[in-house]
């Protein structure tokens, strides 16, 4: 495997991903991380909300246009509840986002997906913009 080179902050906090809204093909380069905002889920669920379909169709865009582009899917919370239930969480949701994917013609052997759970904040848990910030799936350019 690989060396994880997640980039902290000195508190602690995992630096902001490229917002894919901003994004641009320059974007989707070697150690990229862009977080799909517009990817949402249900609460406490890894259904996917139909207002994901948008951002999903165009990430399906530019990973056709760029037959070589490898990505991780990653899946991120916040702290609330129990570690276990939020590992899991977080991974289902990420494979969610693979599934879809793949449904959409991608090839699976392009796609990764990892579960992190609440272990890479990029906003202090204490307040609910934090939280709701910690909530998000986020895609690596491999």
């Amino acid at each position: 495997g690989g060396i994880d080179m997640a980039v902290s902050s000195k508190s602690g906090l995992l630096d902001k991903a490229i917002d894919f809204a901003k994004a641009t093909a320059d974007s989707f380069s070697s150690g990229s991380r862009i977080e799909l905002k517009g990817v949402q889920f249900s609460s406490g669920s890894s259904k996917l909300r139909s207002t994901s379909y948008g951002d999903l169709d165009r990430l399906v865009k530019i990973l056709n246009e760029n037959k070589k582009l490898r990505i991780e899917v990653s899946g991120h919370t916040d702290n609330t509840g129990s570690l276990d239930v939020n590992n899991r969480l977080s991974t289902e949701r990420a494979l969610r986002v693979k599934d879809y994917l793949v449904s959409k013609g991608i090839q699976s052997n392009r796609l990764v997906h990892r579960g992190f759970g609440p272990a890479q904040p990029v906003a202090n848990n204490a307040t609910a913009e934090g939280r709701q910030s910690n909530r998000r799936v986020e895609v690596k350019v491999l």
